[in-house]
Parts: C-alpha cells; structure tokens; sequence
C-alpha cells in the first residue's frame, strides 16, 4: 500500500475498507494507529506495506470506522478472541492508563462516563452508544450498541479495573455476535465501598 493511497487531512481511506458500517460514521485516527501498535508481529498479520501506511495517519484525521472493525475482524480470524481481549488491555496501556492513574476514579465515574469517552473519538448521526442499563454496589449493567469489537472493549475495561486494583467480572449477558442487538456487559465484584460507588462524573469520564 502506498501513501497516496490514504487521504489523510480530515478523512483517512484504506483502499481495502473504504465504505463505513453506518453511513457517517468515523473513528479518529489516533485510535486506528493505537490498535496497530498493540498488535503482535503486525507485520505479519496485516503486511507491512499497510502497517506502514496506517502509522502515517495523523491522529486527528477521522476514518470510516470500517477500518478499525475490519482490522480486528482480520486478527480475530488469524489469532482468535483472547489475543483480541489481550490487545484491548494493550490498547487500554497506551492511550488511557496515565490519565486514571492520576485521577483514580471509582468505578461509578468509570461506569457513566464511558460513553463519553466513546463519543470523544468517534462521530457520526449514528454510531451506537454505551448506556448505563443498572448500577448498584458491586454490580452494573452496561449496554452497548456500537460497532467496535466487544472483546476488545472487554480486554479495555478489565485492564482499567486493573489499574484501579478493583477486581472486577465482566461477562456478557447478551452479545451481537450471537444474534443480540446489543451486548450487555455485567459487571461483579466484592467491593462495595467508595471504590465503587464514588461520585459521578461532571465534566469529563475521569471527573
């Protein structure tokens, strides 16, 4: 892949995935690069003439969110779903880790701001959405209707759990992939203190 293959300034095109899932839809491109740097030997996976081509693209381009959906799909097919969950946490590393370390949110500010965090890198009249289902101590219920791999988010979010040293159980109780039109992710836990229930957020996910 060359780089004039990739149109870059404002809107990103990858000859391969060029028609968005939702019409309008676009995911920054800094999220598109975040998922190539945590990929294992990307070269390999994906060749090295495009790794190379989407590294160019500058962060604050946005893409068809096509490209990172697609992206993913062609790992899962190669690496199955616990590399995808793996690179999730990667991503998860790279892009947010700093930021909650420093501001040591509880879940609840994580809970309801997530959608917000969602919509910071993503744009469009249509692309789904993280909703608060329920939330009490030690259990939630979050909803979503997005086009992103839910493994991926599941690798995410375990690892911001992590961060946070409250061990946390994410399952689905529902899940697009078999036939849902959502994928609801439980969350468990033993820690029902201030950890958990902390304020809600204001002004930002990590507010």
């Amino acid at each position: 892949m060359q780089l004039s293959e990739i149109e870059s300034t404002h809107l990103c095109r990858v000859p391969s995935v060029t028609a968005s899932l939702e019409p309008g839809h676009e995911t920054l491109g800094s999220t598109i690069r975040a998922l190539v740097d945590a990929l294992p030997v990307p070269d390999l996976l994906l060749g090295a003439d495009e790794v190379a081509a989407l590294r160019t693209l500058p962060p604050e381009s946005w893409c068809p969110v096509s490209t990172h959906v697609r992206l993913v799909q062609r790992v899962r097919a190669q690496l199955g779903d616990a590399v995808i969950r793996s690179i999730g946490a990667t991503i998860f590393a790279a892009t947010q880790e700093g930021a909650v370390r420093a501001a040591r949110p509880s879940v609840r500010t994580v809970v309801f701001g997530f959608d917000r965090l969602y919509r910071s890198t993503n744009r469009g009249p249509d692309i789904g959405s993280w909703q608060v289902a329920r939330f009490s101590a030690g259990d939630a219920l979050l909803q979503k209707t997005t086009p992103h791999d839910c493994v991926l988010d599941e690798g995410f979010l375990e690892a911001m759990f992590r961060t946070l040293q409250v061990p946390v159980v994410i399952y689905q109780e529902n899940c697009v992939r078999n036939g849902a039109d959502r994928c609801d992710f439980r969350l468990a836990s033993h820690v029902v203190d201030a950890r958990w229930t902390g304020g809600v957020a204001a002004d930002g996910p990590y507010h």
